[in-house]
């Protein structure tokens, strides 16, 4: 299969995106690979992100009611006819070459997913010096071990759409943390390659939906609960309730933090 035959559909979910998403979309309309559809899947916003999106020629809007990231992206990857889909967060920004270079990477391997490498940045995509490299191997182990992210980035992954179709879609009662379950999934099927070029600029900003550690704890209990027989989650679940505790001391809320820690004596 050739370069031109092999379409990528980038999904992005939107909901009250307006400040970023006409930057977002035009990384993709700007990267090197020019075989892509663009799906915007609006989730029930109130701001002028639809009109954004129309906007931009090529791009095709998905309109929903508000039912959350993961609702959204499965109706895009629903309404997607790409061999390989990438689901790129409405804030974030992608490298011109990352889906070529991604492409290439996949297109004669038997792995399910790539991904390259992050950079932080503040609202303005100005970095902060901080680059983000995945796992070059082992991805579920690394996956396992918690810190760093083996796979920075929800937006950083392209993925085959037969990998999806083996391991299922995001699962609907997670939102921080469905890409993890995700990755999980793919990583106990399929290897994962790490492209070492740059893939993504990951806006930080005060709307980032990991802002909400009560979101994060129901969702990675929720993963606990799945894969408890199938993983051994032991280091996990000491790191991430280490790191959930140590942010509610820093904002100072004693009790959560205690409700935490106590959940580390029964690992």
């Amino acid at each position: 299969m050739t370069e031109s035959q092999s379409l990528v559909s980038v999904i992005i979910p939107c909901y009250n995106a307006e400040k970023y998403l006409a930057e977002t979309i035009n990384s993709v309309v700007n990267q090197s690979y020019n075989h892509i559809e663009i799906i915007v899947v609006d989730d029930g916003s109130s701001d002028a992100s639809v009109s954004i999106a129309e906007s931009i020629s090529g791009v095709q809007v998905v309109k929903k009611k508000n039912g959350g990231v993961s609702s959204a992206r499965n109706l895009g990857f629903e309404a997607s006819k790409g061999e390989y889909l990438t689901f790129l967060d409405a804030d974030d920004w992608l490298f011109p070459n990352t889906i070529e270079d991604k492409v290439n990477a996949l297109k004669n391997s038997k792995a399910g997913l790539a991904h390259g490498i992050v950079e932080v940045t503040d609202s303005q995509l100005k970095g902060n010096g901080t680059f983000l490299k995945g796992a070059e191997d082992k991805t579920l182990e690394a996956l396992l071990n918690y810190a760093p992210p083996a796979i920075p980035c929800p937006s950083n992954a392209l993925i085959k759409r037969d990998a999806l179709l083996k391991v299922g879609l995001f699962d609907l009662q997670l939102s921080t943390s469905a890409d993890y379950d995700l990755w999980l999934r793919i990583a106990m099927e399929f290897e994962i390659l790490a492209v070492d070029t740059m893939g993504v600029k990951y806006r930080q900003h005060e709307l980032n939906m990991f802002s909400n550690l009560g979101l994060q704890i129901h969702d990675m209990e929720l993963i606990f609960g799945k894969y408890d027989r199938q993983l051994d989650l032991r280091r996990v679940k000491n790191k991430f309730y280490n790191s959930i505790a140590k942010a509610f001391l820093k904002q100072g809320n004693l009790y959560q933090a205690a409700r935490q820690f106590y959940k580390l004596m029964f690992l």
